[in-house]
Parts: C-alpha cells; structure tokens; sequence
C-alpha cells in the first residue's frame, strides 16, 4: 500500500470568503512525499465525516490522489446542520454548497 498523509485542515477563512460557514474543517488524503496530484473533493455522507469517509479518501489516495472531504457539519453539530445541508441540496443555494468550494 503507498503511504499516506493524513490531516485535518481549517478551512474557516476561505469560506467565510465566500458567504459561508464561520468553521470549517476538512480531512486531508495524499500520498506521501512530494509531487503534485490530481484532487478530488469527495462529498460526506448524512452521518458526516466518521472513520468510513476517512477510509474511502485513504483509499482513493492510495491511488495517487489528493482527496479533502470537507466537513459541513463543522459549523453548528449535525443535527442544525443537517436540515441546512439537506435544504441547500435541494435548492442548490446555501453554505453547505459553498463550503465545498473551498476544498477545491
């Protein structure tokens, strides 16, 4: 397996930018060492970013990718964030789709 690099990053800043949440945190997946990698923003699921989405990003580094998974229940738990999450989904307007842009 290629060894990995594995972090937490604050995205805070570069989404209150654009409109969006106050915090913001993203998991982090790369292959070790230097180099430049094609990226993917992979979105979490509704329980958020748990040990599943890290392994699913792990893996998806481990074959030469840079993976960030924004956390878009950073800004408030998941239950307050979750009706937003959803809303924002449906309507395609709101800070849960603004804080994605951030990870790219």
């Amino acid at each position: 397996m290629t060894e990995l690099v594995r972090y937490t990053v604050d995205l805070a800043h570069a989404s209150q930018e654009r409109g969006g949440s106050n915090r913001l945190s993203a998991y982090v997946a790369r292959p070790a060492g230097d180099g430049q990698w094609p990226g993917v923003v992979m979105v979490m699921e509704i329980f958020g970013v748990n040990d599943d989405m890290r392994a699913h990003a792990n893996r998806i580094a481990g074959w030469g990718y840079e993976v960030v998974v924004p956390d878009l229940y950073s800004d408030g738990g998941v239950r307050r964030c979750l009706v937003a999450t959803m809303r924002s989904l449906m309507t395609s307007k709101g800070k849960a789709l603004v804080d994605t842009e951030p990870g790219r």
